[in-house]
């Protein structure tokens, strides 16, 4: 299994909702990528809305989306392990 990954161009200018986001929520970059493509930080970040500061504290907590180093600085996610933890922070109706 070969996972693919194709860095998102300057995501600051894709427009749309927040972080760049479309009116739906799916970032158009993010949002096309398949199950398997590994995602950057900021990638990671315009998914969940969040800061890139945010996923940082996460993983030096623990508490955050699934992660590994490629090389000895990048920090990459699956694509599919985001989707996994996303889904796992949901509990139902409130």
């Amino acid at each position: 299994m070969t996972a693919s990954y194709e860095p998102a161009d300057n995501l600051d200018d894709l427009g749309g909702g927040p972080y760049g986001a479309s009116s739906d929520g799916a970032h158009p970059k993010v949002a096309s990528l398949g199950e398997d493509a590994l995602l950057t930080t900021a990638e990671v970040a315009l998914m969940l809305r969040t800061p890139g500061a945010t996923l940082r504290t996460w993983r030096y907590q623990e508490i955050g989306p699934r992660w590994f180093h490629l090389g000895p600085r990048g920090v990459r996610y699956k694509r599919s392990d985001v989707l996994a933890w996303l889904d796992r922070q949901y509990d139902g109706p409130r």
